[in-house]
């Protein structure tokens, strides 16, 4: 490993959680993985616009992927899927982004999904309200796990979640914007 990777593993690993808070999880994100690409705009140092101790870094990889942590310590692969006309974040683990997902048992495919907009330097990333989400799954709009033994989860970005995340998008009461965060020069 570099001297760099030294580095900068260790303080991405430091920002993520703030991130996961809001997010949607979901059981398989490998078609999603497919077709998203690396936002290299998101690359750097973020932080908090209200409290600087908000922090959250995203470096580009060899791998086609960014790679991002947060203040809380967890890690993760990064690609952005473009859904209608709005950003989601796939986070997903480390080792399906390097092996490739359909290497993977089913436990390792998982990820969150996180909405997000980038403007004029400011990132901005939005908690989704997760009772809609739990809705969504008692509804049939997406399918879904949504029981007291285990977290609400969406199964995997299939058409029909991926029409689902395009319809919600849009509607500003079922997201908060959580994180305000801002290129630290």
């Amino acid at each position: 490993m570099t001297t760099a990777r030294k580095i900068v593993l260790p303080a991405l690993a430091a920002a993520l959680l703030v991130l996961i808070v809001g997010c949607i999880p979901v059981k398989d994100v490998s078609r999603g993985w497919a077709m998203a690409e690396p936002d290299e705009a998101l690359g750097g140092r973020w932080v908090g616009k209200f409290n600087t101790s908000d922090t959250v870094a995203f470096a580009m990889t060899d791998a086609d992927f960014l790679v991002t942590s947060g203040s809380a310590g967890l890690d993760g692969a990064v690609r952005t899927l473009q859904v209608g006309d709005h950003q989601y974040m796939i986070v997903a683990s480390l080792r399906p982004a390097l092996e490739g997902f359909e290497e993977m048992d089913e436990y390792s495919k998982s990820g969150n999904l996180l909405r997000y907009t980038l403007v004029d330097g400011t990132l901005t990333i939005y908690q989704f309200d997760s009772t809609a989400l739990e809705n969504a799954i008692d509804n049939g709009d997406v399918a879904g796990i949504n029981n007291e033994e285990e977290s609400t989860t969406v199964l995997a970005l299939d058409d029909d979640t991926l029409d689902w995340l395009e319809d919600v998008a849009g509607d500003d009461d079922l997201w908060t914007e959580t994180v305000y965060v801002r290129k630290d020069e």
